[in-house]
């Protein structure tokens, strides 16, 4: 992944106090790992979001299909 980082500061992201690069979309997904699938998110926030993700589609079988809904 250090080629990604190094691609997402030439292009002037830069990480600040509590920050890290995370995905649009998770590659498990259909996400990219490269520059273009990432944004930075307060550490918490990436944990939360997809660490509940990866949570609940780990025991699904590969080509299984997903709805996601999105709530406040």
């Amino acid at each position: 992944m250090i080629r990604v980082v190094d691609q997402l500061v030439a292009s002037g992201c830069f990480l600040g106090p509590g920050l890290c690069y995370s995905y649009k979309m998770l590659p498990i997904l259909g996400g990219s790992y490269g520059p273009e699938g990432r944004v930075t998110l307060p550490i918490g926030e990436h944990f939360g979001l997809w660490g509940r993700m990866h949570r609940e589609v780990s025991g699904l079988p590969d080509g299984t299909e997903i709805q996601i809904e999105w709530k406040d």
